[in-house]
This record gives C-alpha cells, sequence and structure tokens, in this order.
C-alpha cells in the first residue's frame, strides 16, 4: 500500500477538469534495475553487464522482484485515478536496436512484457524503440 501516492493522486485529480487525463509515469524494470546497479545513468552498462551475464540467476531474481515493485507502483496509481501510464525504458539505445543478446531480450523483454500484461490500465503509453513491433502486438491483444 502506497498511501502517499494515492493521496497526492487524488489532490491533484480532485483540481484537475474531468476532461484532462492525468498521466501515471514509472520506470521499466530493466531501467530500474539500470539505475539501482549503476548508481546513476549510463552509457556502456558496465555493472549492469558484469551482473547480467556473470550471474544470470541474481539477474533474474533482480528483476522479478522489480518488475513485481513496478507493477504494484503503476497499478497503485491506475487504482488512485490516473488515466494512463507511461513506461520509461530510459537508455535502453544505448543496446542497439537489433543486436540484442538472447539473455537481454529473454529476461528484459519478459519483464516488460509482464508489466504491461498485468498492469489494470487500458491505456499504456510505453516510450520503446528497441522492440516497437512487439510491443504492438501485446498492445492489439491487451
Amino acid at each position: 500500500s502506497m498511501p502517499y501516492i494515492r493521496e497526492a493522486i487524488g489532490l491533484i485529480r480532485a483540481e484537475l477538469p474531468h476532461d484532462i487525463p492525468l498521466i501515471g509515469f514509472g520506470g521499466a524494470p530493466f531501467t530500474l534495475a539500470s539505475y539501482a546497479i549503476e548508481g546513476q545513468g549510463s552509457k556502456n552498462y558496465v555493472h549492469v553487464k558484469q551482473l547480467m551475464y556473470g550471474d544470470s540467476v541474481a539477474w533474474h531474481v533482480l528483476m522479478e522482484k522489480i518488475t513485481d515493485a513496478a507493477i504494484d507502483y503503476l497499478n497503485e496509481q491506475i487504482d488512485a485515478g490516473v488515466q494512463a501510464v507511461q513506461i520509461s525504458t530510459a537508455g535502453w539505445a544505448h543496446w542497439g536496436p537489433v543486436n540484442l543478446s538472447d539473455l537481454f531480450n529473454r529476461i528484459v523483454n519478459d519483464c516488460l512484457m509482464a508489466l504491461v500484461v498485468k498492469c489494470r490500465s487500458s491505456i499504456l503509453a510505453p516510450a520503446i524503440q528497441p522492440c516497437r513491433a512487439r510491443w504492438r502486438a501485446v498492445a492489439a491483444t491487451s
């Protein structure tokens, strides 16, 4: 439970005209993990890659925990009254649009897919570049 989120959204929603949507915001699991591991934004993700490729079990556990927390956070915003959510995927451009590793695709994209599927919003605004075609398919089936 995140009462401060509900309170803030309730206050904003009460002041907004009903015809203006309130958009929630959260980080994609990979984005959140990257900031937690690197301690700041990164252009090369040295520490992320060390964990991802050096200890895939630990990476998978971390991604599951962060994914669950991100789902809870976005759903809390939705339950409190936002009409849409935007998911930040900051930093993915540095991995390249096509040459993503199987591990990256399997774990990172699967965690983002779980976030999108388990998010209770009927309107998602993901800013996703590397896997745009895959997300069109998700949006069509949601």
